[in-house]
Order: C-alpha cells, then structure tokens, then sequence
C-alpha cells in the first residue's frame, strides 16, 4: 500500500494497493477507503488502474489529521496482505496559494 504522509487541503490523495490482475479486474474485484477526520467520514470507491495497481482517491476538506481504511475483494482482513491491514493515517496541511478548492454551481 503505497500514499502521501502529508496533502494539503483540497488536494488529492491516492492510494495504491497491489492486486490480482488475471481475468477481468474492472468486473471481477472492487475496492473502497473510508476517510476519517474529527469534522468528515467519506467512503469513496477505488477503481482498477491496469497491470496489478488499484487506486483510491480522496480530496479532503479540512486541515487535520485524517485515519483511513481501504477495503478491497482481494484483501482478506485477517491475513491482510498489506501492511497496517489496509488502514493509515495522513495529515492536511493548508492550500497551496492556488488551491481554491472545488468548483461548485452557483445558483440554478
């Protein structure tokens, strides 16, 4: 399992995790991450990036200490097959001076 110690906020924070790639991956395996902070849960899904390597992606909203877990068909929780059994944690820094964050429609 392989992501970023640090993100800044509204960043993006991927995590990759080894996986089968015989048959069809995108069909045959799903994998997810809940995101935890003091101020937001997110679970969001993953998806198959070709040659063995599943991602999953996350954009945080606030500047704190995140936990996360990662859940996948191919991972057994007991003998897990990845360090720490899928979980990690990450720190949000402040945005860089670009960084807005999301766009989002205003109005109708």
């Amino acid at each position: 399992m392989n992501y970023e110690k640090t993100v800044e906020k509204w960043g993006l924070l991927e995590v990759t995790v080894d996986g089968p790639k015989e048959g069809n991956p995108c069909c045959d395996q799903w994998i997810k991450g809940t995101f935890k902070s003091k101020n937001e849960t997110k679970m969001v899904d993953g998806f198959y990036d070709g040659n063995g390597v599943y991602k999953v992606r996350f954009m945080p909203s606030f500047e704190e200490d995140y936990t996360f877990e990662i859940e996948a068909s191919f991972l057994d929780k007991e003998t897990a097959g990845v360090e720490n059994e899928g979980r990690g944690s990450f720190t949000v820094a402040a945005p860089s001076q670009d960084n807005h964050g999301p766009v989002r429609v205003a109005g109708t």
